[in-house]
């Protein structure tokens, strides 16, 4: 018999999940809410765990990553950004279901990721496959970090104890390395790319942490068409 752990606050929904899996023989659910999820978790081995996004954060994926290193995770959304759903899977999510999508849906999704197959909706897929994903080094990741937080280059090098003209070599390489035009457009990736695991770091600078970032397009190309200089300050 193969248990599905559905964890969500809100029981109606997590009583359809129980009642349309009910139809598949072989499988038992339980739902569970984010302040017995710790427990449910200590206290079953679910094969699947269908995790809605809506009540927790990205600290819950990797809870139960660590702790039930051997089950599947399924991530449950309204909707979600192709950046988020990046990072998602690199934490170790096996399938993103959304919450429109059909009860024949869920039944495929829950069993496709219970026998090792990955489940992503084809948009989902086709825009994970299509980016290229960038590895950002430390100093980097701090830097990107802290744009998004809104820091302008003197405070940059304020907090990281660093010049100016160092903090604008970066922004440089950084806008060539993610192929990015400016400082907004550096800080709108890096928003998109730590929505979830901002709140696994707990240190918003991203002290002496390397991240990957999915870039949904290729690195600007250079073109016969005069340069107009970058704003990095």
């Amino acid at each position: 018999m193969r248990l599905l752990l559905v964890l969500t606050d809100e029981p109606i929904m997590g009583l359809g999940v129980i009642a349309t899996l009910a139809e598949r023989e072989g499988w038992t659910s339980i739902v569970s809410d984010p302040t017995c999820f710790s427990a449910n978790l200590a206290s079953c081995k679910p094969h699947v765990v269908l995790i809605d996004l809506d009540c927790g954060s990205f600290n819950l994926l990797v809870e139960a990553r660590r702790t039930l290193p051997e089950s599947k995770l399924v991530l449950w959304v309204r909707d979600i950004e192709i950046e988020t759903a990046f990072q998602a899977i690199r934490i170790g999510v096996s399938g993103i279901l959304k919450k429109t999508d059909s009860l024949e849906a869920l039944r495929q999704c829950i069993e496709s990721v219970a026998d090792g197959l990955p489940w992503l909706d084809k948009a989902l897929a086709c825009g994970v496959t299509s980016s290229r994903c960038v590895k950002l080094t430390a100093r980097e990741s701090q830097l990107t970090s802290l744009v998004a937080d809104g820091l302008k280059n003197k405070e940059i090098a304020e907090h990281l104890n660093i010049s100016e003209g160092t903090v604008r070599i970066y922004m440089s390489m950084l806008f060539r390395k993610l192929g990015v035009k400016d400082r907004y457009e550096l800080a709108l990736c890096a928003l998109k790319n730590m929505a979830g695991t901002r709140s696994i770091q707990g240190d918003r600078s991203g002290m002496g942490l390397r991240q990957s970032f999915m870039v949904s397009k290729p690195p600007a190309q250079e073109s016969a068409a005069p340069h107009r200089p970058a704003k990095i300050g």
